[in-house]
């Protein structure tokens, strides 16, 4: 049986081609409507914006400086324009906190010392000032003389900051690491007197007691305690014990040079009422 033919059948005119969109420059955009969901191209990527901060938020977003750099500031600050015959600022640092005590003849050199350290540090910083007499200014300025002011090698703690007059202070000295300790009190008359009962503890420590009397009447300046720590016996202080400061401190200047000592030193004071 032969095949059977359809009759042909026109067919309908061809279709004008379509013109092919014109290419983007990259592959395009995908936009995601969900964690596994279809990905589908989209039209045009959004721009991405940037949140600008401004400047002023930016300097109060900024990292907080470190104990240690405000340390170094203000060790700074002190020794290169706190220079007087009478004013000693010593800084120390326990943990994060920073104490700075301030000795002069007069209130104001510590308040312009801490006006000057709060427009430099931004951490809260413990300023104090102690008002001596003209007697005792011979011992701030030996302090001030000394290698390692304005951060002292030793701290005197005190366990109290005012006593009355004729009890006993007492208190400790940290940061001993050579061979001789020596503890002198510098009345506010200038009178060095040492402190003769010094004592270890069982955390190291020194530990030490001081009867302190007044010979007149109550008085608004404070004691001075001065600390020297040495690797060989120094003998100022027994030859010089109850000269006034500024002999004492001019001989153990000069036999600390004589020696070609290096000392360590620390120093508090306290109110006697």
């Amino acid at each position: 049986m032969e095949p059977s033919t359809l009759p042909a059948t026109a067919l309908p005119p061809a279709r004008p081609a379509l013109e092919a969109p014109p290419k983007r420059a990259g592959p395009p955009a995908l936009s995601f409507s969900g964690a596994g969901q279809v990905v589908t191209a989209v039209d045009e990527a959004p721009e991405p914006r940037i949140a600008m901060i401004p400047q002023e938020q930016q300097r109060l977003i900024r990292p907080r400086e470190s104990a240690a750099e405000a340390l170094a500031k203000i060790l700074d600050l002190i020794s290169g324009q706190m220079n007087s015959q009478c004013f000693l600022a010593l800084a120390s640092a326990r943990g994060e906190t920073i104490s700075v005590n301030g000795f002069a003849t007069a209130a104001r050199p510590v308040s312009e010392l801490q006006r000057r350290i709060r427009r430099l540090i931004e951490l809260p910083i413990d300023v104090r000032g102690h008002v001596v007499t003209d007697a005792q200014c011979a011992a701030l300025a030996f302090a001030g003389g000394l290698e390692g002011y304005p951060e002292p090698r030793l701290l005197v703690e005190l366990a109290v900051s005012e006593i009355a007059s004729g009890d006993e202070l007492s208190g400790r000295i940290r940061n001993l690491s050579r061979k001789r300790l020596y503890l002198v009190v510098v009345d506010d008359e200038g009178k060095v007197q040492e402190v003769e009962q010094l004592f270890l503890e069982s955390d190291g420590t020194v530990g030490f007691r001081a009867p302190l009397t007044l010979t007149d009447g109550p008085v608004g300046t404070e004691q001075l305690l001065v600390a020297i720590a040495s690797d060989e016996a120094l003998e100022t202080f027994s030859l010089q014990e109850g000269e006034q400061a500024a002999a004492f401190f001019d001989e153990l200047r000069a036999e600390i040079r004589r020696r070609g000592s290096t000392v360590d030193f620390g120093m508090a004071s306290v109110i006697v009422r």
